[in-house]
């Protein structure tokens, strides 16, 4: 394993963690999903109406309260804050679901300057019949820390020091965990790690997992402060157990945020041409372009832009006439 000994400092977890006390924040877990609404068949009939799908975040907590695209102050040119009023009625439209996470919303990382270090913000789950679910959290991208495994008796432990910084995807039905060298792992239970692809030799400062037409594909970030950005893709050759270069991505469109990156076909999204990575958290780019609203990046042109300048992909986020007046 990558030796980080010398990247830790006093803010160290402890052997494990009661997720049942109630002061211990993964009792408020929220389920976040990420939906594409379709119109129905006789609204893309209907030339008077705007077509185009919608792409929604609904987000439950613990309590059952649900909401819709609420976002974080620096996210809300991308998501919205809107009343929707009730108006969905999910048995009256075609949906996709295109991906679920259970991230932690609670107020207090705002005001603890260690909350990031300490509390994983991002957890995944995979459900076997007749058998406990296996659990992993995630820490943000900023902080030296291994992933979490949640043992038989609910308590969160650090897994091997091969996933630090790392970001975590289910694929296959198995959960996969990538460290910022591109060195890739399944998890197993009792927070065992097998080997599935040899680290990266091109560097990078972060490594994102999203599946995408079956495939586990990788992207690798590369950014420095103030303006230097650039993505390389790779796809997961499982029978060689590496990483293989891709150039392009095709018709499709990857969506990336920490623990809940999906992928959708540019022709579903009603966009003109796909080979695009869009960014839809802060979990990734650096201050810099967030506050600049750089969040689309074309991969054949080699350049991070502003969403601003591709109203198409802003208005993903935004609900359609046909929604508005349903």
């Amino acid at each position: 394993d990558d030796d980080f000994s010398d990247c830790i400092n006093d803010y160290e977890f402890s052997d494990s963690m009661n997720i049942n006390d109630s002061n211990f924040p993964f009792l408020y877990l929220s389920k976040r999903s990420i939906f594409l609404i379709k119109p129905p068949q006789q609204q893309q009939q209907d030339t008077t109406l705007v077509r185009r799908p919608w792409l929604v975040r609904i987000t439950q907590n613990s309590f059952g309260k649900t909401k819709i695209s609420q976002p974080d102050t620096s996210l809300e040119p991308i998501f919205p804050s809107i009343d929707y009023s009730n108006m969905l009625d999910f048995n009256e439209l075609s949906v996709l679901h295109l991906g679920t996470a259970f991230i932690m919303e609670d107020d207090r990382d705002l005001w603890d300057p260690y909350y990031d270090y300490l509390h994983p913000r991002t957890v995944l789950a995979v459900t076997c019949h007749g058998k406990k679910p296996l659990v992993v959290g995630a820490m943000c991208f900023v902080t030296p820390r291994p992933m979490l495994f949640r043992d038989n008796d609910e308590r969160w432990r650090p897994i091997s020091s091969s996933t630090y910084y790392g970001d975590i995807c289910v694929f296959n039905g198995r959960i996969y965990s990538v460290n910022v060298f591109g060195r890739i792992v399944v998890v197993g239970p009792e927070s065992t790690v097998q080997l599935v692809a040899q680290p990266l030799v091109d560097g990078g400062s972060h490594k994102l997992l999203v599946e995408s037409e079956g495939k586990l594909l990788l992207v690798n970030v590369y950014q420095s402060y103030p303006d230097f950005f650039g993505i390389d893709l790779f796809q997961l050759d499982e029978k060689e157990n590496k990483w293989v270069k891709l150039k392009d991505i095709g018709d499709r469109v990857l969506f990336l945020a920490c623990g809940c990156s999906f992928s959708a076909y540019a022709s579903e999204l009603g966009l003109p041409k796909g080979n695009c990575v869009v960014f839809f958290d802060n979990s990734v780019l650096c201050i810099g372009n967030v506050e600049d609203g750089n969040r689309v990046f074309h991969l054949d042109q080699d350049r991070l832009s502003p969403v601003s300048e591709y109203p198409e992909y802003l208005n993903l986020f935004l609900p359609p006439e046909w929604i508005l007046k349903s």
